[in-house]
């Protein structure tokens, strides 16, 4: 890896948020599987209000490269 990002214990779930909110502000999930999904219109606007762009969208980004979602 050419670059490295420290996780500090307790902030998993803000690498979840982070990397959910680059996939949903990018259309790179999965429409028909969410239609049903309950819950998923309120999650998609938390994380248009309050997740930021950040330093996460590039590691999102390069996660959604390397399995081939953009």
């Amino acid at each position: 890896a050419n670059q490295w990002i420290p996780i500090n214990p307790g902030t998993e779930a803000d690498l979840a948020l982070g990397i959910a909110s680059f996939m949903v502000k990018n259309d790179l999930y999965d429409r028909n599987a969410v239609i049903s999904t309950v819950g998923f219109s309120e999650l998609k606007e938390f994380l248009f209000n309050n997740c930021p762009p950040s330093d996460l969208a590039t590691v999102s980004r390069i996660y959604c490269l390397w399995n081939g979602w953009l």
